[in-house]
This record gives C-alpha cells, structure tokens and sequence, in this order.
C-alpha cells in the first residue's frame, strides 16, 4: 500500500511491530492533506450528519470515520493496525459469509441482479425474491453453514441492495409517469452536479463565508441502446461516466484554509421542470397584450415507497438543498408506489371555457405507478424552509467538519473512535463525539437509545401483527397460530 502526498508517495508496511516511523511519516502526510483538502458532503448524507434523520441514528458514527478518512484510506488502515483492528470491505465480508452456502450465494445474487436488470417491478415480486433469499439462509443456519448473526447481516444487505437498486433503475419510468399526469417535460434528469462550497472565515451569517453554487459537471445521458445494455451488464449505474467539468481560473500562491473551503455539499437532482407563472416584474404594463408570463424551475425528486406515502424529513431537507443549489424556490417530492400492472384504458377530464363545459376523452397507457406530488417551497407561509436550513442544519455541518480536523490532527482520538465503533460502544462514541465539540446536540442523534430504539420498534411491529391477526380471527399461541371459531349468532 502506498500513501500520496504533493511531492511523493509514502509507502507504509505495517506488517513489522514497530509502528513508530510508518505513524510518524504518515502523520505528516496526513497533515500535508489536511491544510489542501475540503471535505466532500454529499446532499443525501446531510440529514443523517446533522442528527435530522429518523432512520440513521446508528449510521452516524461511521458517516462521520468516512469523513475523518476521505482521501486518507491508506492512514485509515496504519491506525486500526495501531489498535489492533482488521480493516474488511463491507461487500468482501459478504461473499465470505455466504462462500459455504451456495444455495443462499445464488438467491442472494439472483435478487440483486434481477433487480438491477428490472425483472422486479412492483412490491410482490420484490417479496417474492426477498422471501426466497430469505429462506435459503434459514436453511443454511439449520444445516450449520453460517449463524443466525451473520444470516441477519447477509438478509440486512441484500435488502438494502435490492431496495436501492429498485429505486435506480425505475426512476426514469417513475418521472415518465410525472410528466404524462402533470403534462410537463422533466429536464436535465441525473445530468448535473452541483457543488456549493462553505468557508471557515466568518461571514455575513455569523458562521462562515458561503460560495455561490457551481456547477460540478454535467453527464452526458446515454441513449436508450447503451442503458439497456448496461442494465443487462448488472450495472446500476443509468447515466454515463463521461464528464465535463466546469472550470474556473483562480491565481492562489499557498493552498491553506484560508483560500480552500473548509467543506462543500455536492448532490446531483432527480430532475427539473420548467413550471409558467406570471411574474409581475416582468410585465409591461404599457403592452394591454403583455400578461408577463415567465418559467421558474422547480426541482424533482423521486422516492420509492414500499408500503404507503410517507413524507419524511430527511428528504425535505435534501430537496431544500438542491432547490437552493439550483436557485429555485419550490421543489416537488415525488413519491411512487408499484404494485400490479393496470390494464389499458381510458381516462376523462372535464375542460371548462367559459361557460361551455367539455370532456376529454385519452387512453390511458397500462401502469403499476401511483405516484403522490408534495409540493414544497423555501419560505412556505408555514413552514421557512431556507431559514431553517441555514440556521440550523448548516451550522451543524460546521460543528461536524471542524470536528473531522480536529481529530485528524490527533492520534488518540483516531484510535478512540475505532476502537469504539469495531466495539459497538454506543457510550465510548457519545463522549468521544462530545468531546470534540458535538455536545451541544449530540445526544438528539440517538446514538445511546439504538438499541433500545430497534428493540422498541421489533416490540411495535409484533403489537400491530398481533392485533392484525386478531381482527382477522386468527389469534397467537406459543408461537403457533391458530383458527378463533367465532361463535354463530
């Protein structure tokens, strides 16, 4: 392995005992790193950082190793040599797990490859193959060839893989289905990156000097020849690779803080759609002719739901972003569920003019979307979404990127935070995530009720199939469920 700074690469052996020279030269890279580098945050990840997602509680923490190494794996691996800690790949440890149990291997693999190609197109069949992958790792647990553990973690992945992939690959299908309902065109779909850079020097808000947005790159969208094609490789990946970068010209003698930013939020929107309004500054009021109509974009993002519609904050506040990337002020939550296909049929609508009424009749194109519109805006008569936003999430950001600095200048620290995250020790990360200056608003991430939170959400879902099963007339006895005879009146 081999570390890079600007001038030359470090190689580090940590196959000797003594660690002392390989921790001192890559101290010194690290440090070299550190007065260039700017943190990358992706938008998805922002409510997961600042402690607003529901669901991530117990994904902070290694949110928070990946921002402490970005760029800097090669030290990620020096240090946890250091503690005694073996670095494995996620996916790696997974196809180790299942190695022994050929039949799980092949229904885990078949779930995942037949999502990516889109073979599953609605919640049944997405059962189906979760449920057979799940009773392939049941049999292997019985005949001895994993335990129930590492069982969980191959069903917990593939889960999370098939939900993703699912979402990826009928996302086009899903704004398709948006355009024709709302007869709108949804342009620059997955096309363009944006980044929007923060400053530690303090500024107008208090908090730091904010960049405006620019834009990172734009994808070059393949036809629809090359996407299938690709779909049928197994790759999830619906766009092209190939970028072209916007590049602005910056004369700089020293790369330190001062002149970089201390972090920036890169994300890229689902799509954006040109929306006609009347705009009052722009009508000319001496033209009886000029009404002042106008276009303001209006971003869209699409969620895959399995059950039912559920607008959840995180994704409020991902889409508040990209609005404010993109510099529009309302957005729409696109939210899609799938179940059967449709037949073909027809539709009506009613057009008035004036005061003759007439209906129009289209046919109606065989579909298993269901898709539910949330329109949101940045200063909402409710709700100020910007202000929120920039008073109460991005100062959070701050706090979480000056605290990835602060512990990549200490060993210790490094070392504290593995050893507490390869142990599980939900206690050992709250205090060291207080201790570099979360405190203030750590304990609303819900590090320390994880456990207890899975615990409390197991114990709900088995109230609710229990009183489910009751009003069916099946009721629960020692783990057996049996027919209630109702009685004949």
């Amino acid at each position: 392995m081999a570390g890079t700074t600007a001038d030359r690469p470090i190689d580090i052996d940590i196959s000797s005992n003594d660690y002392s020279s390989v921790l001192r030269s890559s101290s010194e890279w690290f440090e070299s790193l550190d007065n260039a580098h700017s943190l990358r945050i992706s938008v998805s990840s922002v409510a997961a950082l600042t402690g607003y997602h529901e669901f991530a509680a117990k994904d902070f923490s290694s949110k928070f190793l990946h921002l402490l190494y970005q760029d800097a794996w090669d030290q990620q691996r020096v240090d946890c040599a250091a503690v005694g800690i073996h670095l494995v790949d996620e996916k790696e440890e997974i196809e180790k797990l299942v190695k022994n149990a050929s039949p799980a291997r092949r229904k885990m693999k078949t779930a995942i490859i037949e999502t990516k190609m889109g073979k599953v197109s609605s919640k049944k069949d997405m059962s189906k193959v979760l449920e057979e992958s799940a009773k392939s790792l049941e049999d292997a647990v019985v005949q001895g060839k994993m335990t129930k553990n590492e069982a969980r973690l191959v069903k917990d992945y593939t889960t999370s893989e098939v939900y993703k992939s699912f979402g990826i690959t009928w996302e086009d299908v899903a704004l398709d289905e948006y355009e024709r309902r709302y007869r709108c065109t949804v342009h620059s779909r997955n096309e363009n990156f944006k980044l929007w850079k923060f400053y530690e020097e303090e500024g107008e808000g208090g908090r730091g000097r904010w960049d405006e947005v620019v834009e990172a790159g734009r994808r070059r969208r393949r036809d629809n020849d090359a996407t299938n094609d690709n779909a049928n490789n197994g790759d999830n990946n619906t766009t092209s690779t190939t970028t072209t970068t916007t590049t602005t010209t910056t004369t700089t003698t020293t790369t330190t803080r001062s002149t970089n930013p201390l972090f920036y939020l890169i994300g890229i929107a689902d799509g954006i759609k040109d929306e006609m309004f009347i705009n009052p500054d722009k009508k000319d009021l001496e033209d009886e002719f000029d009404d002042g109509l106008d276009f303001k974009p209006v971003i869209i993002e699409c969620k895959h739901r399995m059950t039912r519609y559920s607008q959840r904050f995180y994704e409020v506040i991902q889409v508040v972003i990209y609005m404010l990337m993109h510099g529009a002020d309302e957005g729409d939550l696109v939210e899609v569920l799938r179940g059967e296909l449709e037949e073909e049929g027809t539709e009506e609508e009613e057009e008035k003019n004036n005061t003759e009424t007439k209906t129009i009749t289209e046919e109606k194109p065989p579909t298993n979307i269901n898709i539910n519109v949330t329109r949101m805006k940045l200063r909402d008569h409710a709700i100020d979404h910007e202000y929120n936003l920039r008073n109460s999430i991005i100062p959070r950001l701050y706090d979480v990127a000056k605290a990835v600095f602060r512990t990549r200048g200490d060993a210790h620290l490094r070392y504290r935070l593995l050893m507490a995250i390869a142990g599980e020790d939900c206690q050992a990360q709250q205090d060291f995530f207080e201790e570099v200056g979360l405190g203030d608003w750590i304990g609303e991430v819900g590090l320390l009720n994880v456990s207890e939170r899975m615990s409390t959400d197991h114990t709900s879902r088995r109230k609710t199939e229990a009183e489910k099963l009751h009003q069916e007339g099946t009721i629960v006895d020692n783990g057996k469920k049996k027919k209630k005879r109702r009685q004949q009146t």
